[in-house]
């Protein structure tokens, strides 16, 4: 087994709840499909997001979040779960596996983990077995080169084959920032842009089965290989406004639990986990309230989102009073 190594991930988005992503889980004995489902799986997709942690890796990179909820439909407990990687693909490496706990203050946790490349998978053992009946979360990160440069054009494919059935999927594409003529395959009506300007794609689906494949491809025009951390960092933005409560409470809460890892990618992945909810929500009251607008104080917003950070108001509360500001 070999302990988590952090690298450093410095945050770009906003607000959230924990939505999670794909991954097999095994017990003891072999697990089948019908030993466990997914409530909910998220998968981020982030094309030149930030630096890959090899620093000879110069070109442009993929990152990739997973993030799921397991529920285990046997009658055995579950200590460990098994999630499908590019092992073997250029310059992959794992920067992130952990175990979230917790429905109020909820910490990132990191986890043992084994790398099977014969299978392009990692194994990640849980800090606590899943019970039958019970449910558990965890999220992983990794690095990839796979974007192709031709003619001005970047262009690369992700595909993901469900390994269990899921009750929501949800697929989240970042756009790099600075890019230009951005085209997805499929196509999804689902967009917005966060605050600093980062274009988003979603992609739901519900009732996903285990075997189900769900392939896409993505091009776009950017000129340089600056990430968009980078840019933000170059240009300030409002991103010191955003990321400065998470550091914050995250550097609390890792002083009172004596944690290892760095503050930097906690604070990123909290704020990646956090900018999901509200893209989802955003789409969601959209579809049942087709003619309204929502219009939504800047402030107000910005101080409900230090106090989710700070854990001084829950995932709900926090829902529950965003809807209030219009």
């Amino acid at each position: 087994m070999q302990r988590n190594r952090f690298k450093r991930i410095l945050p770009v988005f906003v607000v959230l709840f924990s939505v999670l992503i794909g991954v097999a889980p095994t017990n003891t004995s072999a697990n089948t499909a019908n030993d466990y489902n997914f409530k909910e799986i998220t998968i981020v997709i982030m094309p030149e997001y930030n630096l890959h942690p090899n620093k000879d890796v110069n070109g442009p990179n993929l990152l990739i979040g997973f993030h799921g909820l397991i529920e285990n439909k046997s009658t055995e407990p579950i200590t460990e779960i098994e999630i499908p990687i590019p092992a073997n693909e250029n310059n992959f490496a794992l920067t992130l596996a952990a175990n979230p706990k917790g429905d109020v203050e909820e910490t990132v946790e990191q986890v043992e983990y084994t790398i099977n490349e014969n299978k392009n998978s990692v194994t990640l053992q849980l800090d606590e077995p899943v019970q039958p009946a019970g449910s558990a979360k965890f999220m992983i990160e990794y690095f990839y080169t796979p974007i192709k440069v031709a003619e001005g054009k970047k262009t690369f494919d992700y595909s993901y084959t469900a390994i269990a059935d899921a009750d929501l999927m949800n697929v989240m594409l970042f756009e790099p920032l600075g890019s230009e003529s951005f085209e997805t395959t499929p196509v999804t009506e689902n967009q917005a842009r966060d605050t600093m300007g980062v274009k988003m794609h979603l992609f739901e689906y519900t009732d996903v089965k285990a075997g189900e494949t769900k392939n896409y491809n993505f091009s776009y025009i950017k000129e340089d290989n600056a990430t968009t951390v980078e840019q933000i960092e170059q240009y300030g933005f409002e991103h010191s406004d955003i990321t400065e409560p998470i550091k914050d409470a995250e550097t609390k809460e890792l002083g009172n639990n004596q944690q290892s890892f760095n503050v930097e990618i906690s604070a990123g992945i909290a704020l990646i986990i956090l900018i999901l909810v509200v893209f989802v929500i955003l789409f969601v009251k959209r579809n049942k309230t087709k003619n309204s607008k929502q219009v939504i104080s800047e402030n107000n917003k910005k101080n409900l989102r230090k106090l989710l950070a700070e854990g001084k108001i829950t995932e709900k509360e926090y829902v529950d009073q965003l809807s209030k500001l219009k």
